[in-house]
């Protein structure tokens, strides 16, 4: 995935000790993150493309966490 943002129905958080929180708004499922983890999140898009970046998008887009920027999000 080249480009993303956050789903709607997500917020994420940063920590004071540079984690952060990825809370799911339907469900009030939290999600702790590693910095690196949530910064790439907030980036929207990857400068480091190793399996393990690949790997973290995958599945934050199977969760519904994140959209590619040209996908239509529908508000729900």
């Amino acid at each position: 995935m080249k480009g993303w943002r956050l789903a709607p129905n997500v917020t994420l958080t940063e920590l004071s000790d540079g984690g952060y929180v990825l809370v799911e708004l339907d469900t009030l499922t939290c999600h702790e993150l590693l910095p690196l983890a949530g910064h790439l999140l907030v980036q929207g898009e990857a400068r480091d493309d190793g399996p393990g970046v690949r790997d973290f998008l995958a599945d934050a887009q199977r969760r519904g966490w994140i959209f590619s920027r040209t996908q239509e999000v529908r508000e729900t």
